[in-house]
């Protein structure tokens, strides 16, 4: 049998170490014997196709025993928790054999006497939403043993930001003294390695995108790819690297104008038709119709925060502190394995409790458990301030096993609040941060790299300010039965698309509506089956339908509010060829391969997560620090005309690299610089029609723009715009660069050319913005700012 051997840092907790540290928390993994194979898995590989939003991904692992014994491999591994897995095969030397859907314990049993019996079989089991684990019996010594399994998920948008997410590796999870392990999660035992040590296994992952709507651009900023445009509506994307198995990937793209693909598909079938409605998100209700806010904010210091997740965490609390105003009240609580409270109610905005609070936050010092239960609880029993609407802001990485326990205590003591969850890190527990978001009707967010962490939190902040839509209904106009998931939906607090699923008896007719209010107005959509787009190839559809109903019965049993939703799960699961919490893939070869029925069973050992300290792993430790006085700038409302480019370009100038670099250095540019343009389309699209100028250290709570945005400026272009008789003549084209200084109310105060074409061009293009009407202007801690912005005029025949 393997030997494998627990190293764990104990301090200060000296009954820790009369517990069975293995049965209780991750540890690291030590090897010894020689003639067995340590680490089985050799490969994992996936093959993404993403076709209107939905991704259809198969994953194949490829297990090999290079050693001289038989051996059971067991791998711990992640997966999104939107992901309906409904395929699974085994391959052996020539042989396929492809899994059945099981109950989960008749499964287990299947697989257990099969290995006893010296039979190659393979077993998936859900432990998580997002973690899962394949075992492998009967590896023999020289096998080369692949299993492959497909699922389906969509690909939501963000403010027109696609993003597929492919997780790599399971962080490791704190499991509380106070709360010990459960019967069936033993996957929780899994070893790790030092951090030092390298992914024990190619990781290879390769990504086709095909988009009725043309592609803009897309980027990929947690791996090493190579990105390729194959037309205007197709792009591909493979990586240049195979150890890069130890942190989620992260793919994102655009379509051209910020499109999302809204409309309605439809998978038909004569017994049990599937749709899906991707409703665009409308405009965000104005500012005035913000009531005063109470903010509670959470904070996690346990050791697997170690570095940047706590230092990331620390400037999005202190940043949403700063911006909060007189009227509104917040109070603070950090934990690890006890937790300390700012105050004992909530305290008034003030300058003074700004500062004091934002000391406190800074001086805060990481380690320890992540004891995030009790946390909730102290802060649910914080008195809250009458006739504010609360939100509860929670910066972690999540790495706890009590999730249905966090899900049943949101889902009793929640219902005042608002919880919104702030990951931090590149491989978080998604499945704890989006339950309890769901739960607490809030918004979730994860940041995973320090260079995007002030666009994310400025999105973040900006979301969970106001909703979108509120009072939102589903009205149904069909003779057919529907049933609709999500049955019910919370505010819209984000620049999400609304995604409805249903399942429909019979061939699909009439209508669906969306009704609901936006800001002090009514909004209503609706949809028509008769103008939908129908095709057999939209199978993915059944899959995702059962998947968001199979969630929902799940949150409502994690809440304690349904244990009797197991049946009903269960059959989902078995039907539509699931992987539930109840049902698992198993496949048998029909060959007797171990005679001996002598094998060692290897625990795959996981790599840490990229940027996660081994603290993580080390078992309980108490750290406690002194809060240090601390002197905070204050900052006062900027002067932004001070402000500009040091070089001013002169018409028909050529930017020079040199000079154009500083410039650059200058500006606040809102647009996403690294991400790789479609060169395939006639104009690249851009996330904002104008640069800003202002200090870097300066953090707007809204940017300037006109009306509502590009397309109203590109229509004022088009109606103003006079294209000179003389440059038609000579065809003088080109984009003319004009600086444009707006005042408080959003006026167009002074106009200066920046870079030009011709004399004619540029001239007629400083008519138009100067004759613009007035933009909404910037705000900078809730008051209306001046602003410095650089506009293009393009001229073209």
């Amino acid at each position: 049998m393997i030997s494998i051997i627990g190293i764990c840092l104990l301090t200060a907790h000296t009954s820790y170490a009369d517990k069975d540290v293995t049965s209780a928390a991750p540890y690291f993994y030590v090897h010894s014997e020689k003639d067995v194979e340590s680490f089985p898995l050799k490969k994992t590989s996936a093959d993404v196709k993403i076709i209107s939003s939905i991704a259809s991904v198969t994953i194949e692992q490829t297990y090999v025993n290079e050693g001289k014994t038989a051996i059971e491999a067991i791998y711990v591994f992640p997966g999104s928790t939107k992901a309906a897995i409904n395929a699974l095969q085994m391959k052996i030397g020539e042989r396929t054999i492809v899994a059945k859907i099981a109950e989960k314990e008749q499964a287990r049993k299947d697989y257990d006497q099969a290995k006893i019996d010296g039979k190659s079989a393979t077993l998936l089991e859900q432990h998580r939403p997002n973690v899962f684990q394949m075992n492998v019996a009967n590896i023999m010594p020289g096998d080369v043993i692949q299993v492959k399994l497909v699922y389906s998920e969509l690909v939501e948008s963000e403010n027109g930001e696609y993003s597929f997410v492919f997780p790599t590796v399971v962080g490791p999870r704190y499991q509380s003294l106070d709360n010990p392990s459960k019967e069936g999660e033993a996957w929780n035992q899994n070893p790790y390695l030092k951090k030092d040590k390298e992914v024990p296994y190619e990781f290879d992952l390769k990504t086709t995108l095909q988009s009725a709507i043309p592609i803009a651009s897309a980027i990929c900023k947690s791996h090493d790819a190579a990105i390729q445009f194959n037309g205007k509506n197709s792009a591909s994307i493979h990586l240049n690297k195979t150890n890069e198995g130890n942190r989620d990937f992260i793919f994102k793209y655009r379509l051209q104008g910020d499109k999302i693909e809204s409309g309605l598909m439809v998978f038909p079938n004569e017994k049990e038709s599937f749709f899906m409605a991707l409703m665009e998100p409308p405009a965000l209700p104005k500012k005035t119709e913000i009531t005063p806010r109470e903010f509670v904010f959470i904070l996690d210091i346990s050791g697997s925060m170690n570095g940047f997740p706590i230092e990331i965490s620390k400037k999005l609390i202190t940043e949403m502190i700063d911006l909060l105003t007189d009227n509104d009240y917040f109070n603070i609580m950090t934990f690890a394995g006890t937790s300390m409270v700012f105050s004992e109610q909530s305290s008034k905005a003030t300058s003074d409790n700004k500062r004091k609070a934002k000391t406190f936050v800074e001086s805060r010092q990481s380690g320890g458990g992540t004891e995030l239960l009790p946390a909730l609880k102290k802060v649910f029993a914080i008195p809250k301030q009458e006739g504010l609407s609360r939100s509860i802001v929670i910066a972690t990485d999540g790495y706890i096993t009590v999730e249905r326990e966090c899900f049943e205590l949101i889902g009793k003591q929640g219902s005042e609040s608002n919880i919104h969850t702030f990951g931090i890190g590149t491989s978080v527990n998604r499945y704890l941060l989006e339950g309890m978001g769901k739960i607490g009707k809030g918004y979730h967010c994860v940041i995973t790299d320090g260079k995007d962490a002030a666009k994310e939190a400025s999105k973040f902040r900006n979301f969970i300010e106001m909703p979108l839509l509120t009072d939102i209904k589903v009205k149904i106009n069909s003779n057919s039965q529907v049933d609709l998931e999500p049955s019910t939906i919370t505010d819209l607090l984000a620049g999400r698309p609304i995604i409805i699923c249903g399942k429909i008896n019979g061939l699909p007719s009439g209508s669906l509506t969306i009704e609901g209010m936006n800001g002090k107005n009514k909004f209503s959509q609706t949809f028509n089956y008769s103008n939908a787009m129908v095709s057999k190839d939209f199978e993915a559809l059944k899959y995702l339908w059962a998947r968001k109903r199979i969630s929902r019965l799940d949150d409502l049993t994690y809440m304690g509010i349904k244990e009797e939703n197991k049946p009903e799960v269960l059959a989902l699961g078995l039907k539509y060829n699931l992987l539930t919490a109840y049902t698992s893939f198993l496949a048998v070869d029909s060959e007797v391969r171990n005679e001996s029925r002598e094998y060692a069973t290897v625990h795959q050992a996981l790599p840490l997560p990229h940027r996660v300290e081994e603290s993580a792993v080390m078992g309980r430790s108490v750290s406690s620090s002194k809060i240090m006085s601390m002197e905070i700038i204050q900052y006062s409302e900027p002067e932004i005309y001070k402000y500009s480019p040091k070089t001013v370009y002169r018409s028909g100038e050529e930017i020079h690299p040199i000079k154009n670099k500083g410039r650059k250095n200058m500006t606040n540019e809102i647009q996403e610089d690294d991400a790789k343009a479609n060169p395939h389309l006639e104009e690249k699209s851009k996330t904002l029609y104008f640069k800003m100028f202002a200090p870097k250290t300066i953090n707007f709570g809204s940017y300037p723009s006109f009306k509502n945005g590009q397309q109203d400026y590109e229509n004022y272009l088009k109606t103003n715009l006079v294209y000179p008789q003389e440059a038609k003549i000579n065809k003088l084209q080109g984009k003319v660069f004009v600086l444009v200084d707006l005042d408080e109310q959003g006026n167009v105060v002074q106009v200066k050319l920046n870079k030009g074409v011709s004399k004619d061009l540029d001239a007629e293009a400083l008519r138009v913005i100067k004759s613009m009407p007035a933009w909404k202007p910037a705000q900078w801690k809730d008051k209306n700012v001046k602003s410095r912005i650089e506009l293009i005029v393009e001229f073209k025949l």
